[in-house]
């Protein structure tokens, strides 16, 4: 097990999480500017779907480097990425939850998102998107507040 006290690793999984709040801050402000609407909006589209998923792909990131300071493994099914949240929400004997079930809600609908940006992108529909965009709208400043939670457990 990682030392829950090394500061370096705490930084990287700030550095992590400030990284998916910028992530979601702008693919939220280029939906509200844009709303990926007109024939035009190709640029705006593809922007929208990297940006969601690199905020989701930054959140994990963060995760599994915290889960890795508790010692925790990953799941190693096709299910991992959901059940890394789930495990993420949970309180454990060595732990408390890293994050609440709101935040562990929004997280579970940016990986939807992110299924879609990766694997069907052509058939994205920017009038479906509004559960994604409201979890990107909570996250950006969720995960950092979840973040200084969880982190006042373990003090340095």
């Amino acid at each position: 097990m990682s030392d829950p006290a090394n500061a370096a690793a705490w930084q990287l999984v700030h550095d992590n999480f400030e990284s998916a709040a910028t992530h979601f801050a702008h693919a939220v402000d280029l939906y509200d500017r844009t709303k990926l609407a007109g024939d035009d909006s190709y640029v705006e589209r593809m922007a929208f779907m990297h940006a969601m998923m690199a905020g989701h792909s930054s959140a994990e990131t963060g995760l599994k480097r915290l889960l890795g300071m508790f010692g925790e493994k990953l799941p190693d099914d096709s299910n991992w990425h959901a059940d890394m949240i789930r495990s993420a929400a949970l309180a454990m004997p060595h732990r408390p939850a890293i994050v609440d079930a709101a935040v562990a809600a929004h997280l579970q609908e940016t990986r939807r998102f992110r299924h879609v940006a990766v694997h069907v992108y052509d058939d994205f529909e920017p009038a479906r998107a509004g559960p994604s965009i409201e979890a990107a709208r909570a996250l950006k400043t969720a995960l950092g507040d979840a973040l200084v939670a969880f982190r006042r457990r373990f003090p340095a």
